[in-house]
């Protein structure tokens, strides 16, 4: 076994970023240890498979992406929301700009979370994970050009969900309609 699949090593070297993707890639908080686990035990099944095309993280990526569709899969079976809104962080009423940021991030997740598997998982790696192009396509096993046709697409569906976000007015707490 190549040193850099060392079991160990790859955990130790590569899980905080995996554990991000897959909270990136839709995962429950509560389930992200044990996708993460099943995740290094398929990559270690796997490892002679492994045959240097990419970056290990990139490989493990790739294993991530199909487990996290998956717990996603299995979880809409079972009719459980796994992209309820996240919880707004509560900030001093001084502090506009703050507020206005974690607004931002909440609609940022509900657009991500929105994506389609395919969609999702090149504008995770791309813009989010800031993986090369090249990676991204080999991670995912397309073609480069398919990859960023994705992503653009994923951009547009973003920047949409935003703008329907944002155009939204807000209440005030009490505020009558």
């Amino acid at each position: 076994m190549s040193p850099s699949l060392d079991l160990e090593a790859m955990v130790r070297e590569h899980g905080p970023f995996l554990a991000r993707a897959l909270a990136r890639l839709g995962v429950g908080e509560s389930d992200i240890g044990d996708v993460c686990q099943d995740v290094f035990l398929t990559a270690l099944r796997r490892r002679d498979d492994f045959r240097g095309d990419s970056s290990v993280r990139t490989w493990l990526y790739g294993i991530g992406a199909n487990k996290a569709m998956r717990w996603r899969r299995d979880r809409a079976r079972a009719r459980v929301d796994v992209s309820s809104d996240l919880p707004e962080q509560g900030v001093d009423a001084a502090q506009p700009v703050e507020l206005d940021r974690g607004r931002a991030r909440a609609i940022l997740a509900r657009a991500i979370d929105g994506l389609d598997g395919e969609l999702r998982s090149v504008f995770v790696l791309f813009e989010l994970e800031e993986l090369p192009m090249n990676e991204v396509a080999t991670a995912l096993g397309i073609p480069r050009r398919t990859a960023y046709a994705r992503l653009e697409s994923a951009r547009a569906r973003i920047l949409a969900q935003y703008q329907r976000a944002t155009r939204e007015p807000r209440r005030s707490v009490g505020a009558r309609p």
